[in-house]
């Protein structure tokens, strides 16, 4: 369907005042839940008209309101108009690992874009060659026994290693640790409660509290060491979500990390030991034939996934798209919610049985502000989930793109690229060499570099809709953070300056960098795009899985069970994630339409 006509369906669709579910937000978590959701109502849609179902006294199932638009959020990708190299501005990969990862590829063989996939062999470069720049050079992460063996990275990677077996585990809030002095003779039993500050190192194999988190650089200094904690685990954070491995939750980033160590008293242990969970795949020769793949793309870019959802709900029946219309406000009302929304014509009510939000928090907090109740509990209670959503937070991002002629720029090193520990006086925190990952998205006599820095909202000028594009690629990030995350950095105020000055001066200082970090002479690119992405990546911080609970408990309490979250925000960063949050929600959802018979 094209453009003008999907805009003419919406239109029409418009007059419609009821559907049994309302998806909020248009990304690739609130694409996924729409198609979940209307995939197992569809079948019954027709038989409405001779039924008792929830759905005879509507003509619409499902209805999705965005207010951009266009689809797709964060996953975007367009052509370099100079140079004919295609460029992703969002995500730009997926990982077809473990059930999350076969899932979606289920997901790609049923939208019938199986045959548009590009696959990274686990044995490319791209995906085994990994580095960080440390120390003022880039590292290599060693990526076999002998490599291990072979370099002082390595060496301390295998004697934390070795040793991490033998780390006592973290003890459990509350628990009781026996303890036994001997006094002149006299030995003397003693129970005490254990705490993280006063039973630090003691040894106990009981559970840790539901509510007992520690940050990742916490966790991996108690485990592995200071070392590591400052090299390998601060550019982990920074390379996956712009983050501060001081502030970000070890729970909610590496949940397998933590109980790894509940189950078996060691992470390695426990990484050996433990298996993945199995699920029944759709499709199963397609799933089984990405054994070997270490990440996926498609032809013309991640953009195909959410393009390929949005084609199939825009030719489905009783399924409404509307673009370009914001949810204002939520009723609770006695057999369903009441949305309020702004669009093109206008204001209009819509009333959902349940709705579905993949709003980031930000976003949701602007709609509950607005929004009611059925009872004074159920007020107060939307009122303690707005002040837990405060506390979560996202950080921007900027990224630039710079194309190069290959005849005049060569990356020194192959693989995926390089992450830069926060420890390294550098603005830099995490290259992609995105035309060694998937080198068909660009011709080969192209080089394609992409820079991206983070910070928070405050610093950030409002300067945003510049675009840069790329090539044969790097990808850089730059924090903005305030000082306390940047561990007192002095590059915060110059990059603070450089986006206030415009994408040039962006461009300006990611080549400075790109040059001396690469240690290869500056050459001037054939063309460069800035972008900035506001509140893009959710911080996860300390506390978040609880503070995600109570926030679901609130909303269960303040909307009679009506109103469910998926998203970044609370369902994990990467497109994987996304989806199994949206697809684990749309069970929910479908299981509290008492008609709907639950899967086998």
């Amino acid at each position: 369907m094209s453009l003008s006509a999907a805009s003419s369906a919406t239109s029409a669709a418009a007059q419609a005042t009821t559907t049994v579910v309302a998806v909020l937000g248009g990304g690739i978590s609130g694409l996924a839940a729409a198609y979940y959701t209307a995939r197992r109502l569809a079948p019954l849609h027709h038989q409405s008209e001779k039924s008792e179902h929830p759905l005879r006294r509507n003509n619409t199932r499902l209805a999705l309101f965005e207010r951009a638009d266009r689809l797709g959020g964060w996953i975007h990708t367009t052509r370099d108009p100079a140079t004919g190299a295609l460029l992703e501005h969002g995500p730009r990969s997926i990982r077809p690992k473990a059930a999350v990862g076969e899932a979606t590829l289920d997901l790609i063989c049923a939208l019938g874009i199986d045959d548009q996939v590009v696959r990274v062999p686990a044995s490319s470069p791209a995906a085994s060659k990994r580095y960080l720049y440390d120390q003022d050079a880039l590292v290599a992460l060693p990526a076999s026994l002998g490599a291990l063996i072979g370099s002082r990275m390595g060496r301390t990677l295998l004697a934390r290693g070795a040793a991490e077996p033998f780390r006592p585990r973290r003890p459990t809030l509350g628990a009781s640790i026996t303890t036994t002095t001997t006094t002149a003779g006299n030995t003397t039993t003693t129970n005490t409660a254990a705490t993280a500050a006063t039973a630090a190192g003691a040894v106990h194999h009981g559970e840790l509290a539901p509510d007992q988190d520690e940050s990742v650089h916490q966790f991996f200094a108690r485990r592995f060491g200071g070392e590591i904690a400052d090299s390998l685990a601060t550019a982990l954070c920074r390379g996956i979500y712009a983050g501060d491995a001081r502030e970000l939750s070890v729970n909610a980033c590496f949940p397998f990390l933590g109980q790894a160590e509940r189950d078996y008293g060691s992470v390695v242990m426990g990484m050996l030991r433990a298996k993945s969970p199995k699920r029944t795949a759709e499709h199963p020769a397609f799933v089984s034939s990405f054994r070997g793949v270490s990440m996926i793309s498609f032809r013309e870019g991640l953009k195909t996934l959410p393009c390929a959802l949005e084609s199939h709900l825009e030719s489905a029946a009783g399924v409404r798209l509307a673009r370009s219309t914001a949810v204002s406000s939520l009723k609770l009302v006695p057999d369903g919610i009441e949305l309020q929304t702004i669009g093109k014509d206008g204001s209009t009510a819509t009333h959902a049985e349940h709705v579905i939000s993949s709003l980031q928090p930000g976003a949701l907090i602007k709609v509950l502000e607005q929004s009611t109740s059925a009872s004074d509990s159920g007020n107060a209670a939307l009122q303690r989930a707005i002040a837990k959503l405060r506390e979560m937070s996202s950080v921007n991002v900027v990224t630039a793109t710079m194309v190069f002629a290959a005849k005049d720029f060569r990356l020194p090193v192959t693989g995926f690229g390089y992450l830069v520990p926060i420890r390294q006086p550098s603005s830099v925190i995490g290259v992609i060499f995105d035309s060694c990952v998937f080198d068909m998205h660009q011709g080969s006599e192209l080089v394609k570099i992409t820079v991206s820095w983070s910070g928070l909202t405050e610093v950030w000028p409002v300067t945003g809709k510049l675009l840069l594009n790329s090539s044969h690629s790097l990808v850089f990030f730059w924090r903005f953070a305030h000082q306390a995350m940047m561990g007192g950095s002095s590059y915060s105020a110059e990059l603070d300056q450089a986006v206030r000055n415009g994408a040039d001066a962006v461009c300006d200082l990611a080549l400075r960098d790109i040059f001396v970090q690469l240690g290869v002479a500056p050459v001037k690119p054939l063309s460069q795009h800035v972008r900035f992405l506001e509140n893009c990546i959710p911080q996860p911080t300390v506390g978040h899985v609880s503070r995600v609970n109570n926030i679901r408990s609130e909303l269960k309490t303040a909307f009679g069970h009506r109103l469910h979250l998926a998203g970044a925000a609370f369902g994990g960063v990467s497109v994987n994630d996304c989806m199994a949050s949206a697809h684990t929600v749309s069970e929910h959802v479908l299981a509290a339409l008492s008609s709907i018979p639950r899967p086998q």
